[in-house]
């Protein structure tokens, strides 16, 4: 393209400019607005930016003088914003104030829109998406931090409006968002850190930390999973961890102090560490297998780098003494650094690791992470350069440290090796104090190597970094936690022997016998989480009831007193030891058989007679037959309960809250893992019901109240049923009854009706061959009458008329009969006749 040719087309473009028409809703409808279309995606092109470039300047600057000139008819959502922004930057570069201005004018017109319109979806999909155009991405370099972080904020409110596919797409094509995210979630990783190490001190009050967890409440912090840089978000989640921790136990005074840090905490909690479904809250079992992987990766680099590079060694233990404070021979509480919690000790380690480690960031470790036991085994290969007070805590420099633990250099090593005396005692340490020791005693060679062979010294062998050491030997021992607090508690009457056995491995972590325990508090209770790798979820209580270590309070026998006798006599033991006395002066021997002892704890003893048995296997044994027995008590309970019937799942929760204790508690528990804060069970739903009482019912259900409930409910439907067939057979019985009168009411009117009309006066017709007696008249009224239809004559009239009393055929008969019922056919004769007669009545 020529200079001449770009010049016409310039002109070209200027001629369809000032032909356009204004854009309209209307016109757009219409399919007449295509030509704006065009214009606009056409000056964005690359072919655009280079027909510019071959123009002089005075024909570029009268151009876009033009398309300025007619930027009122563009669509003014959508595209006179981003030409205005290309002329600007056209004529005076991307560094000039005007084109910071547009660009500026730009982004607070979109996000205007998102806080006018912001609550429709329609609105935050069409801001989004012209932040993801081209023309907007043009411009995306250009701005200024500051517009780049208000650009990401107004973003971030009305982010979740979209769906999850529009939400990760959203965060890969605007880089300002992630890198808003990635800043605060920096930013307040760095005000933790600062908070814990100086807490409860002044500036790490309360007030301070309820600002930074209500900064967490950023909306772009719910989206913090798409920053790139896995180590920061670790970083970020273990300071959180460690803080919320710090609220739960040693810090938790804080919380009636600044009433927010409780439901900030709750809500922290809930948003980045609660997995849904039934797993619930993680933060503590996450933050315990963080911390024990940290200390192991440190102790391992630690060793490996002090064995195989002296030089790098020495390093450490310079910038390590230099940490320390002075000591002072007239107080001697001078010169401590604390191993506990967050100290200089740990950071000086860490930053030692990262700058020896290859290759460059191969090393991570979170600040605050790194453990006592870590930082005393490190101190103890330094041997006598440091030592530790009574219980571990603390530490200072050796005022007399041995010649011997010092590291030479290579030459003077490798000329002279030096010999190996038996370490002697100390002069001059305090007592109760413990000097650090560099391994085993030295045993002096037997014989000197001659200087030309050039050997090296032989080393003793380091001791490990994580010394396990018993936390709970005695009662009232070392406390740090909660956790702590609570298992000597639960612990307290046990025997010295058994309490050594119990170590501490970690924070929750400790070691019973042979296997590895994780413990948790809940509500202030006790609970094992997981043994080995079998998860439990018991109380503690229940871990020694397996062993068979359950404290019990001690029963003091009370002896009785005899009247009269001086001390206490036990008659059944004279009586014994005299018969035992007599057997051996007669020479009778009897062989006592050793009672059995009781199997010793956590597989820690040993079987005296053979076979032996593993105690591994013993207690995943136990495991099992404690997981099966639990599976058939939840399928006992779900056999005795039909969980699809709302109201008795309601009634058995109600009912166990008002009259089991424990019932109670465990449902506080529950609530308490769900993140529920209202306890009514009203306002739950019913899988939330049905999912408590499944985990808790076996516990309750041998108990008088829930044997009530579950089965009269059972005997409830029998009798309801029972009585509504009893119902409905009174109800056939009164029908039949009431039948039964009404016919015997009209049966009785009509026979009233016939004996009147017999009792009218007229005479009884009566057949010719028929007696009016019977045949048991007496033989004498018989023999006088004799057979009437054969003696009287026909025109005589009956006996009534001849004159004898009682016996006239027109007597009345009081006794009601039942007439038989005329059939169809007769009934519809007499209707007949009746009409009949009716109709000639009426033609007469």
């Amino acid at each position: 393209m020529t200079q001449h040719f770009a010049a016409s087309w310039l002109q070209s473009l200027s001629g369809k400019l000032e032909s356009l028409t204004q854009w309209s809703w209307t016109s757009n409808k219409q399919g007449s607005c295509a030509t704006h279309r065009n214009l606009f995606r056409e000056f964005f092109t690359a072919t655009f930016q280079k027909t510019l470039a071959l123009v002089d300047e005075t024909k570029k600057t009268e151009f876009l003088k033009v398309v300025e000139r007619n930027l009122y008819k563009f669509d003014e959502l959508t595209q006179q914003f981003p030409l205005g922004c290309l002329c600007a930057l056209l004529q005076h570069g991307k560094d000039s104030a005007l084109t910071q201005e547009k660009v500026a004018a730009w982004v607070d017109f979109l996000l205007e829109r998102l806080h006018s319109r912001g609550w429709e979806r329609n609105t935050v999909s069409e801001v989004v998406e012209e932040c993801m155009s081209p023309q907007f991405q043009k411009f995306l370099p250009l701005m200024e931090e500051a517009l780049r972080g208000r650009l990401a904020d107004g973003l971030g409110r009305h982010l979740e409006k979209l769906g999850a596919e529009m939400q990760s797409k959203v965060l890969e094509g605007l880089p300002p968002l992630s890198e808003r995210a990635e800043h605060i979630m920096a930013s307040c990783t760095k005000e933790l850190n600062q908070w814990l190490e100086s807490a409860p001190r002044f500036p790490s009050t309360p007030m301070v930390l309820a600002d930074t967890l209500m900064r967490m409440e950023h909306p772009l912090l719910k989206f913090f999973t798409a920053v790139k840089d896995a180590n920061k978000k670790e970083s970020f989640l273990v300071a959180v961890a460690l803080a919320l921790q710090g609220l739960r136990t040693r810090f938790r005074w804080m919380c009636a102090a600044e009433l927010d840090l409780e439901s900030l905490g709750k809500e922290l909690q809930r948003r980045f560490f609660t997995v849904e479904g039934q797993q619930g809250p993680v933060m503590e079992m996450w933050l315990s297998s963080r911390l024990k992987k940290y200390n192991i990766e440190v102790a391992t680099r630690t060793a490996n780098l002090m064995a195989h590079d002296p030089i790098r060694n020495e390093q450490l233990r310079r910038r390590l003494e230099q940490l320390f404070p002075g000591r002072s021979d007239t107080d001697s509480e001078a010169g401590w650094l604390h191993l506990d919690g967050p100290t200089r000790l740990a950071d000086a380690l860490l930053n030692w690791l990262t700058e020896s480690s290859t290759p460059a960031g191969s090393f991570f470790c979170p600040q605050h992470t790194v453990a006592r036991e870590t930082l005393f085994g490190l101190l103890q290969r330094f041997g006598r350069h440091f030592e530790t007070d009574p219980r571990l805590s603390r530490a200072r420099l050796n005022p007399r440290p041995s010649p011997e633990s010092t590291v030479p250099s290579l030459e003077s090593q490798a000329q002279t090796p030096k010999m190996l005396p038996a370490s002697p005692a100390v002069a001059g340490t305090v007592p109760g104090q413990i000097v650090l020791s560099a391994g085993p005693p030295k045993v002096p060679l037997l014989l000197k190597a001659p200087p030309a062979m050039g050997l090296l010294p032989v080393r003793p062998t380091p001791p490990p970094l994580l010394p396990i050491r018993p936390v709970l030997s005695q009662q009232g021992g070392e406390v740090d936690n909660l956790v702590d607090l609570l298992l000597n508690e639960a612990l307290d009457g046990m025997s010295l022997e058994m309490r050594s056995k119990i170590l501490k491995l970690g924070h929750g972590v400790y070691r019973f016998g042979t296997k590895e325990v994780t413990l948790h508090t809940q509500n202030g209770r006790l609970f094992v989480y997981r043994i080995g790798e079998v998860v439990r979820q018991v109380p503690f209580q229940t871990l020694l009831q397996e062993e068979g270590l359950l404290v019990t309070p001690k029963q003091k026998a009370v002896p009785a007193l005899t009247p009269g006798a001086s001390g206490v006599a036990d008659a059944s033991s004279v009586a014994r030891i005299a018969l035992q006395a007599k057997q051996i002066s007669a020479g009778v021997t009897t062989t006592v058989r050793a009672a059995a002892l009781p199997p010793a704890p956590f597989g820690s003893g040993r079987p005296a007679d053979p076979p032996r048995t593993d105690p591994q296997a013993l207690m995943s044994k136990r495991v099992e037959a404690a997981t099966k027995a639990m599976d058939v008590s939840k399928q006992i309970v779900r056999r005795s309960v039909n969980f699809d019937d709302d109201k008795l799942l309601r009634k058995l929760l109600s009912k166990g809250l008002k009259r089991d204790e424990a019932w109670l508690a465990s449902y506080e528990e529950y609530c308490t893992a769900r993140g529920v804060s209202k306890r009514d069970q009203r306002h739950h739903d019913k899988d939330f019901v049905a999912t408590f009482i499944e985990q808790n019912l076996a516990n309750s259900i041998s108990k008088d109240w829930a044997k009530k409930i579950i089965y009269a409910h059972d005997g409830d439907k029998k009798e309801k049923k029972d009585k509504k067939d009893k119902k409905e057979k009174d109800k056939d019985k009164r029908k039949k009854d009431k039948k039964r009168k009404a016919s015997d009411s009209s049966s009785s009117n009509e026979n009233l009706g016939s004996s009147n009309a017999a009792s009218s006066g007229l005479p009884m017709d009566m057949p010719m061959a028929m007696s009016v007696y019977g045949h048991g008249m007496p033989m004498a009224m018989g023999g006088m009458m004799g057979h009437l239809g054969n003696m009287m004559p026909m025109h005589l009239p009956m006996l009534g008329d001849v004159g004898m009393p009682g016996v006239s055929a027109e007597t009345e008969d009081h006794r009601t009969r039942k007439r038989a019922k005329p059939d169809r056919g007769e009934k519809d004769k007499e209707k007949t006749k009746k009409s009949d007669k009716v109709g000639k009545a009426s033609k007469e």
